[in-house]
């Protein structure tokens, strides 16, 4: 476990970096705010994964990681912005909390930035679950906008995940699937995204039919031996937590201008240096996918 010492290390290196950034954005130094916003990224997603840092703060990590990563990507653009330098000002509480007692809550208008849809509901049977049950995650999901392959640096991967087989698919609560990049090394490449809950949960199938947009460039994705990773993750009411029930991952060699693609799955625990993986189940399941190239 790290030493308390060690988180708060890490805390006042974030701390200095977010104000340091938002100064140079308020006033309009674009260059030297948007390094300092992904260097901040890239530090926050150097550790965010690690066991070391408590759950509760993992996901406010990955939040506050993303949001940065986006004010960033928008100050390369020439767009109007979607999050503004009074909206990162913001967030400098939420980084004053982490590794605390209190809970590093990221504002609702800023988790909605990104998304703003409307909370799907989710079809079994002739029942319909429109709330999350306590200790679910939103409805809304947590997917980012489609970068500009200008300010990626390259051309970039859309992936629309259609539907997951699984012989027991009616029996999943709130099931959802969370993306993930890591290089070679088991580094994580950007912030982790998620789906909102399926759509609908038909025999054998569990439906999505969301699009991810992939932050980095395939160009250094390639470079980097890099592969996207999917996990499917429901609900145990029983016990009240989150639970990865299997998992699969795309290589970059597997990536074709447009082609509709099938993963097999593995069984957990995920392994992001992929070298211990075993199929989920003998049956033909496998995770549906439509990968396009945008260049």
């Amino acid at each position: 476990m790290a030493s308390g010492s060690a988180r708060a290390m890490w805390k006042r290196e974030w701390m200095a970096m977010i104000r340091a950034s938002v100064e140079a954005d308020t006033w309009g130094q674009v260059l030297e705010a948007t390094e300092g916003y992904e260097d901040l990224s890239r530090s926050i997603m150097a550790k965010s994964d690690s066991a070391e840092v408590p759950a509760r703060d993992r996901a406010s990590l990955n939040r506050l990681a993303a949001l940065v990563t986006m004010r960033a990507q928008q100050l390369r653009q020439t767009e109007p912005p979607k999050i503004l330098a009074a909206d990162m000002s913001r967030l400098i509480p939420v980084f004053e909390k982490l590794f605390t007692s209190e809970e590093a809550i990221v504002p609702r208008d800023l988790c909605a930035l990104d998304d703003g849809s409307k909370s799907p509901s989710v079809a079994r049977g002739s029942e319909t679950q429109t709330s999350a049950p306590e200790g679910a995650t939103s409805t809304t999901g947590y997917l980012l906008p489609a970068p500009l392959p200008s300010a990626a640096g390259g051309a970039v991967l859309s992936i629309r995940i259609d539907r997951i087989g699984l012989k027991d698919a009616q029996e999943y609560i709130n099931p959802f699937i969370a993306i993930s990049v890591y290089d070679s090394v088991g580094a994580k490449v950007e912030a982790q995204q998620h789906t909102p809950f399926a759509t609908e949960l038909r025999p054998n199938y569990v439906m999505f039919g969301n699009t991810v947009h992939i932050q980095t460039s395939l160009q250094r994705l390639r470079q980097t031996r890099a592969a996207v990773f999917f996990e499917f993750i429901h609900y145990k009411p029983k016990k009240k937590y989150q639970s990865t029930r299997c998992w699969t991952f795309m290589e970059m060699d597997e990536i074709e201008t447009a082609s509709e693609t099938v993963l097999e799955l593995y069984a957990k625990p995920t392994d992001i240096k992929r070298k211990k993986v075993r199929l989920f189940s003998v049956k033909p399941l496998y995770l549906h996918l439509h990968v396009s190239v945008n260049s």
